[in-house]
C-alpha cells in the first residue's frame, strides 16, 4: 500500500515529493523548531461534544495584541505559546485528559464543508484569547489573535490516532507553529512527533512531519476551516452568528457568507473550496490560474473563480487533451478525472489522501452534469 504523511488541516503526500508536489504547494519555511514549552490548562467540566458559546470579556481589543492582556485590565486565561508542548495534555485543550474533559475556555466548532481525510472522524476546537477580537476586516481571510490555539482530533476505524495543533505566536504573517500528537494506545495522552509516523495505532492513518504543514497552511491563509464561509451554518458549536453576537469579530457579519447557487452547485463549490482552495486561490504562489476559493464578493455561481477558471478552460498541467470542466460531461473533465485518481502524481488533491472520496466525487459529477453545454 502506498503510504502518505498528513499535515494539519489539509495534508501532504510524502510519496509525491519526488515529483515536486510538496514544492508546488509550499511557500514558506514550515512549522519551526522542536523545543517545547509547557503550559497549564484551565479546569472545567465541559464534555468533548459541548457546544456552548465562547466566553466574552468585559473589555476587548482588536487582534494582533500581546495575547495576555487588553484594554481595561483584561487578562487572557492562557498565555501565548511560543512553541508547542511535548504532550497534548500540556496544550490547554483538556482540563482532564483521562476523561477527555475539554477545558472551559476551549470551544468546539465544525466547518460546513469539511476536508476529506480518508474517512477519519474529526473533532475541532479553538481557544480564542478573551481580550482580543478576530480581525475580520478581510472576511475571506480572518486574522486570528496572537495566542489563538486550534486543535483537530482524528479517529480512524474507531481508534484515537492523532490530534493536531496550530498556535499563533506573534503578529507577523509567519508567526504560526504547527504540531502533531500521536495518541498512546491506552488513551492516556498523546506525544508530539516532529518527524511524523506511518500506520498509527494499527490503522492506515499517517501522522505528518511538522515540516510539511505549511504546504497547505500557507502564509497567505494559515487557518482554513475556521472562517466566515465555513462557520455560516446552524450546526452545534461556534458559528459566525454566535461570534458576531458575542462581539468576537472586529466586523460582525451574523449572516455570514453563503456559497451561491442551487443545492447541487453549493455542494460542489463548497467541496472544492474546502479540498482544493488552500493551494488553488488567487493569492497563492506557484500554482496555475485555476482557483476554487469562494469569496464574499461572489453573488452568483458565474462570478466564482471556480466557474471562471474551469468551465471550457483547457487543462494546462494534465495531459488529458480535455478541458478542466466540460459542461455536461464529468468523465471528460480534468477536475473530475484527477479527483478519481489515487496512487500517482495525477491525483487531486495531491495531498493527504489514499482513498477517493465517493461523496465528493459525486457532488462534483452532479454539478458538471447539470451544466448546459
Amino acid at each position: 500500500m502506498r503510504r502518505v504523511l498528513l499535515s494539519p488541516g489539509t495534508w501532504l503526500l510524502v510519496s509525491l515529493v519526488a515529483v515536486g508536489s510538496v514544492g508546488a504547494c509550499s511557500d514558506d519555511e514550515g512549522s519551526g523548531g522542536s523545543s517545547a514549552t509547557t503550559t497549564s490548562s484551565t479546569t472545567g467540566t465541559t464534555s468533548p461534544t459541548t457546544t456552548s458559546s465562547t466566553t466574552t470579556s468585559s473589555s476587548s481589543s482588536s487582534s494582533g495584541g500581546g495575547g495576555t492582556g487588553g484594554a481595561g485590565g483584561c487578562v487572557d486565561s492562557l498565555p501565548v505559546l511560543n512553541e508547542p508542548p511535548d504532550l497534548l495534555s500540556e496544550t490547554g485543550l483538556y482540563s482532564d485528559i483521562a476523561t477527555e474533559t475539554i477545558a472551559d475556555n476551549v470551544k468546539e466548532f465544525q466547518p460546513l464543508y469539511p476536508l476529506w481525510s480518508d474517512g477519519a472522524v474529526k473533532t475541532r476546537w479553538v481557544y480564542l484569547p478573551e481580550c482580543q477580537k478576530i480581525d475580520t476586516s478581510n472576511m475571506d481571510v480572518w486574522e486570528m489573535p496572537v495566542g489563538t490555539r486550534l486543535w483537530k482530533q482524528f479517529v480512524r476505524d474507531g481508534v484515537h490516532v492523532e490530534t493536531r495543533l496550530i498556535i499563533r505566536t506573534g503578529p507577523g504573517q509567519a508567526d504560526f507553529k504547527f504540531a502533531a500528537y500521536q495518541w498512546a494506545e491506552d488513551g492516556s495522552d498523546a506525544t508530539r512527533l516532529a518527524d511524523g509516523a506511518e500506520n498509527v495505532n494499527g490503522t492506515d492513518h499517517d501522522i505528518p512531519s511538522e515540516a510539511l504543514c505549511s504546504g497547505c497552511h500557507r502564509k497567505d491563509w494559515r487557518v482554513l476551516g475556521f472562517s466566515a464561509l465555513q462557520l455560516t451554518h446552524d450546526m452545534p458549536g461556534l458559528t459566525i452568528a454566535s461570534l458576531s453576537n458575542e462581539d468576537r469579530l472586529t466586523t460582525p457579519l451574523p449572516g455570514g457568507i453563503v456559497v451561491p447557487g442551487t443545492p447541487v452547485e453549493q455542494a460542489a463549490l463548497g467541496y472544492l473550496h474546502a479540498n482544493c482552495a488552500s493551494c488553488h486561490n488567487r493569492d497563492a504562489s506557484g500554482v496555475p490560474s485555476l482557483y476554487f476559493k469562494v469569496l464574499q464578493e461572489n453573488a452568483d455561481v458565474a462570478s466564482t473563480d471556480t466557474y471562471t477558471t474551469t468551465i471550457n478552460q483547457t487543462a494546462t498541467m494534465f495531459p488529458c487533451g480535455c478541458d478542466r470542466v466540460e459542461p455536461g460531461n464529468p468523465a471528460s473533465s480534468a477536475v473530475y478525472q484527477r479527483m478519481s485518481v489515487r496512487g500517482s502524481g495525477a491525483q487531486m488533491p495531491q495531498l493527504a489522501t489514499e482513498i477517493v472520496d465517493p461523496a465528493g466525487l459525486q457532488a462534483v459529477s452532479d454539478w458538471i452534469s447539470q451544466l448546459p453545454p
